[in-house]
Parts: C-alpha cells; structure tokens; sequence
C-alpha cells in the first residue's frame, strides 16, 4: 500500500468509527427518554419533518412513539432508529407537556399491546394481532392504508384501501426493506375504516 492508498484507508477507518460512535450515541440519548413520561420531538433526516409525543420502547433498530398532532393523541408510530437525525426535549416540550398533562390526554401512554421491536416484520406481527388496521409509509413516499393478510422472510401483503375507500382487489406487497414507518391506533385511521366499505373477497390472480 503507497502512501496515498494508506491515508485513504485511515480516513476511511476514521469516518467509520465516526458514524458507529454518532450511532451509539444516538441510541444512549434515545435510551434516557424510554418510559420517562417526558414528551420529546423527534426531527428526521427529511428536511423539515418532525413528530413529538412520548417514546415507549427501544431496539437498536426500532423506535415506538405515542405520537400527537399539535395537542391531540395521534396513536402510534414505528420508525426506524436510523432515520432519526435529532431529539429535542426542551422549554418548548416541557410548555407542551403541561398542557397535555393537565388536560388528561396521556391515557394512550398505557398501550395495550407488547411490540416485538426487533425489525418492521416482528413488530408487524404484533401489531397486527391487536390492531388490525395500519397505515405504512415506504421510503419511497407510497402510503398504503388497510389491513395484514399475510406476510414471509422479504414482504408483508396488504388489503389496501385508497383514499376513497375503494378497497383493491389484489394484495399490495411491500418488502419491509422499503418500509419508512408504521402507523396504528390512530384518529384519522379508526374514522376511516369505519367508514369504509366492507372488504370484499380478493380477486385470484
């Protein structure tokens, strides 16, 4: 190896230390805030996307939120630890969370249902055993709304529904590599199926 090929090498040995270490400090921080009762919000790596409410649960690659939309509960959240860029948990969320606290909105910190954080499929399989309908976000920005039918090793299917709760008549496969974030439990997804139609048989390819 010359001397250019060795100092490339050292500087790419640093960079990777570099990120295993904002890895784990990432995590170390996530940590501190799991079952505190103290609301945080959450910044991605999407340029100007946040969410706040109360984290529930940790793995190194998970993350469950009870999310809310400005004061209101907003069910719950799944993403990925390592879309999350910044935590904040400042005057601003302690200003909100007096607001939530004294209007008694924190009954949804009580979720009754153990979420398998290991990866999107284990936590589908839990999910889905209480709640069975779901809205999941792709990285690519594809929203599917509906129900689990099934799923194996690379994808899950799903009965989806669209916005005007026309429900498809062949399963969407999603490979839970392409998946951004899970969504249950939620206001908007709870008055939407209820208003939906009846899922009809789906069709055979």
């Amino acid at each position: 190896m010359d001397g250019d090929d060795e100092l490339a090498e050292r500087r790419r040995n640093r960079q990777n230390a570099s990120a295993e270490f904002r890895e784990e400090q990432r995590f170390s921080t996530l940590s501190q805030h799991v079952g505190s009762g103290r609301v945080v919000t959450i910044r991605t790596h999407v340029p100007l996307e946040s969410v706040h409410g109360y984290l529930l649960a940790l793995s190194p690659e998970l993350a469950l939120l009870h999310a809310f939309n400005d004061f209101e509960p907003d069910g719950y959240l799944v993403i990925s630890v390592g879309d999350i860029a910044e935590l904040a948990s400042g005057d601003r969320e302690q200003f909100w969370e007096r607001v939530v606290t004294g209007e008694g909105l924190l009954d949804g910190l009580a979720l009754d249902a153990s979420i398998d954080l290991t990866s999107f499929a284990t936590a589908l399989v839990s999910i889905a055993k209480r709640y069975s309908d779901l809205a999941i976000l792709t990285v690519d920005d594809d929203l599917f709304v509906g129900r689990l039918l099934g799923q194996d090793d690379k994808e899950l299917q799903l009965h989806s529904v669209d916005h005007l709760g026309a429900w498809d008549g062949l399963p969407s496969r999603i490979a839970f590599d392409q998946i951004a974030r899970i969504q249950f439990g939620t206001p908007y997804l709870r008055l939407f199926m209820k208003y939906a139609p009846a899922p009809p048989p789906l069709e055979s390819k």
